[in-house]
């Protein structure tokens, strides 16, 4: 659950660095601030805020996933974040 969070955050640093004037982002509430504004896209920063929910409740409530929970959360939630921010990127 950490590792697709991380991927997004980076897809989303991707974007946010072709997209927008370079802005030293060193929070996590700084970086969904500044992509919300930047991408207008409400679809695309639910899909960031669940996986960021999921990355903290296995880190912090050391929540315990299966690796279907895993695949699940992949494709329902990091694939569509990914190919929505390649799409914004075209």
């Amino acid at each position: 659950m950490v590792a697709w969070f991380y991927a997004a955050v980076h897809y989303g640093r991707a974007y946010l660095a072709a997209k927008t004037t370079p802005t030293v982002i060193t929070s996590h509430p700084a970086f969904d601030s500044h992509f919300q504004r930047a991408t207008g896209d409400p679809m695309l920063y639910d899909h960031h805020r669940r996986l960021k929910d999921e990355s903290e409740r296995a880190r912090y409530d050391c929540v315990l996933y299966s690796a279907d929970d895993a695949r699940e959360l992949r494709e329902k939630e990091l694939f569509p974040f990914k190919e929505g921010i390649l799409e914004l990127l075209k």
